[in-house]
């Protein structure tokens, strides 16, 4: 079992997918930050850019992005393994409950880790180019409007904690899904769509309906609470829909 979660926990941080979604994140982070990068502002300072690349830039796109760039590396696994046949024989040497939690835990770690490196390696980048001195901060941000203002190293924390569990949801929220779409492609696209169903349609409903309320910090009429208990719905989706796609997958072709 060791050995079976060693080799996962490789094939999900150590591949490919995993570094081409780091590097776009990455990208999009400078991307929304291209402004102030572009036309230097000498009150600009790391805190502005990351906040910027992170939702606030006009430019921004990782705030529309992320649902697949943290889909890229992991939510597939399961389609692979069902359709190389890797799923029958791992479930030779574990128990499927061993298998549904293993994968649920490293495919929501992997895609947690993508957003919070990458923010990581841009804040330490813009650190670099613009410094930490300018006690301007331009953010509408809501929920920590107290912490940026008193502790701006803190609120950095906060988006990068935030950044995670967001990845992780997603994550999780995509594989959950792969179950019954049985399609790599669709399984990647699906979390992104999903996202763009619920500030067009859900939205209509209610305005806290948009899952960017998981993601940006400053989200209109958003809260601590509303945060989390959208990040539970979906994560419970999720893992319910995972759990009983693959018990049922298993049972009709072993």
């Amino acid at each position: 079992m060791q050995a079976y979660i060693v080799e996962e926990f490789k094939r999900a941080f150590i591949s490919r997918g995993t570094l081409l979604s780091i590097i776009l994140v990455l990208l999009s982070i400078f991307i929304g930050a291209i402004e102030s990068l572009l036309f230097p502002d000498p009150t600009n300072n790391a805190f502005n850019l990351l906040i910027q690349g992170y939702s606030g830039g006009t430019a921004s796109i990782l705030a529309m992005l992320f649902p697949i760039l943290v889909s890229i590396p992991y939510t597939s696994s399961y389609i692979i393994d069902m359709k190389s046949g890797y799923l029958k024989y791992i479930l030779t040497r574990t128990k499927i409950t061993n298998y549904i939690i293993i994968r649920i835990i490293i495919n929501g770690l992997v895609g947690g880790f993508v957003l919070f490196i990458s923010l990581s390696i841009a804040f330490i980048m813009f650190v670099l180019l613009k410094g930490t001195n300018s006690s301007e901060i331009y953010s509408q941000t809501i929920i920590f409007k107290d912490v940026l203002n008193t502790n701006p190293y803190l609120y950095v924390l906060l988006i990068l904690l935030n950044s995670f569990v967001c990845g992780f949801v997603f994550a999780t929220f995509g594989l959950g899904f792969s179950t019954l779409l049985k399609n790599t492609y669709l399984t990647i696209l699906f979390p992104f769509l999903f996202y763009i169903l619920s500030g067009t349609l859900l939205v209509r409903f209610n305005p806290l309906f948009h899952a960017a309320v998981t993601y940006v910090l400053d989200y209109g009429g958003s809260s601590i609470t509303t945060v989390i208990v959208y990040d539970l719905i979906m994560l419970l989706i999720g893992i319910t829909t995972f759990v009983l796609g693959v018990s049922k997958n298993v049972e009709q072709e072993l």
